[in-house]
């Protein structure tokens, strides 16, 4: 290999990570400004309370994971029925027309 071009080829990466993380540190600047011109709360969202009485506020509402297992079980058997079958234009007459037969 030829001695400047890889020494020009390791000043041209030095370069460019050097530009990137310049400018990841001015934009991380930028935001801890931001952060402190507009305060810490910009973007805070309400923490919703539960309805007394309710599943959620128990704690033992597991619905959801039966709901995931049988989803995820649903998914796994129906692997074998997907599709990925290509697109087949077959011409129309000799007009020249294309159209595609029905992937069902």
């Amino acid at each position: 290999m030829n001695p400047e071009m890889f020494v020009y080829t390791l000043v041209v990466a030095l370069i460019g990570m050097t530009t990137v993380f310049v400018g990841l540190t001015l934009l991380s600047l930028m935001m801890l400004l931001l952060r402190r011109i507009f305060g810490s709360e910009v973007g805070a969202r309400p923490t919703p309370t539960p309805i007394k009485g309710s599943v959620v506020q128990n704690g033992s509402d597991h619905r959801w994971v039966i709901a995931a297992a049988a989803v995820f079980l649903e998914e796994e058997t129906a692997e074998g029925n997907r599709s990925a079958a290509g697109w087949t234009p077959e011409p129309i007459g000799a007009g020249g027309e294309w159209y595609t037969r029905s992937r069902v």
